[in-house]
């Protein structure tokens, strides 16, 4: 998150970022939940702005790994070029925090009571849980 802040300092428009990167550190270990579901936030709106400053046009509703896929190409990035392992590789990555975040997520699409305690009982068991002692 260092190096993320210093691009912050460096160009004062992406401070707004700052927001994510605070609720990711303050719950990492209180609720990792909401740290993941703070980071795809983070990628979807570094995509975002991307496709926005460099003229790429995506839909409220693309998924985080098509962002990623459209920033990207916005960058020059392309499938056919010689670095097309990276975009896919982090693409890939995108597409795993939204589905992780759609299993650890306490908010993502509703849960039931049960889905809610299971998950709850669930970091409970890790060793070292992110939860608190509650």
């Amino acid at each position: 998150m260092e190096k993320l802040r210093k691009i912050i300092e460096l160009h004062r428009r992406w401070q707004p970022l700052e927001e994510y990167i605070q609720r990711i550190e303050a719950y990492i270990e209180s609720d990792f939940s909401i740290s993941i579901e703070n980071s795809k936030s983070l990628l979807e709106s570094i995509a975002k702005e991307i496709c926005s400053n460099r003229g790429q046009t995506f839909e409220a509703d693309d998924s985080t790994a098509k962002l990623l896929k459209l920033a990207f190409g916005a960058i020059g990035i392309q499938a056919n070029t010689i670095s097309p392992q990276i975009s896919v590789a982090l693409s890939t990555i995108g597409h795993s925090v939204s589905e992780l975040r759609n299993e650890v997520g306490s908010i993502s699409h509703g849960r039931t009571m049960e889905e809610l305690q299971a998950k709850k009982n669930f970091w409970m068991r890790l060793p070292g849980n992110f939860l608190l002692h509650q």
